[in-house]
């Protein structure tokens, strides 16, 4: 279940700025715990409509509450891999479940440092014209 909910999440974050995406979520889970006695109490905090199940913004909004530092975009590939069966809102079980993911997520992060902003990468193919740019020849030369 954990991983399941980890795979849906990674699978929404493009680029090198993962990282950071994955830090603010712990963050931001860890902010929830430190606010709230258990994820039961977060949800029905964020539950704002009573309607039993959170939409997106109210996602939005919880993750505001707690100072998470995500961009909308962040929060709505959040809510996007939180939403287990893709009905368009987070049940009670799919808000405590990522949760926990998140938490499971938080220990190995821990440990890395990461830019506190995001820095923009060029890719690859970038890189490599970066490199050649004034040369000539093969690769073999190159060696």
């Amino acid at each position: 279940l954990v991983l399941d909910v980890l795979d849906r999440l990674c699978a929404g974050i493009q680029g090198s700025d993962g990282l950071i995406v994955l830090n603010r979520v712990t963050s931001a889970v860890l902010s929830f715990r430190e606010k709230f006695s258990d994820w039961s109490s977060a949800f029905k905090a964020a539950d704002t409509d009573g309607s039993g199940d959170l939409d997106l913004d109210e996602l939005i909004a919880a993750m505001k509450s707690v100072d998470s530092g995500m961009t909308e975009e962040q929060v709505k590939m959040i809510f996007f891999a939180a939403d287990a069966n893709g009905d368009g809102v987070i049940s009670a079980e799919e808000f405590s479940n990522f949760l926990t993911a998140a938490v499971f997520a938080e220990e190995p992060l821990r440990g890395l440092q990461v830019d506190s902003l995001p820095k923009k990468q060029p890719a690859f193919e970038e890189y490599l014209r970066w490199s050649l740019s004034g040369r000539s020849g093969s690769w073999a030369a190159m060696r």
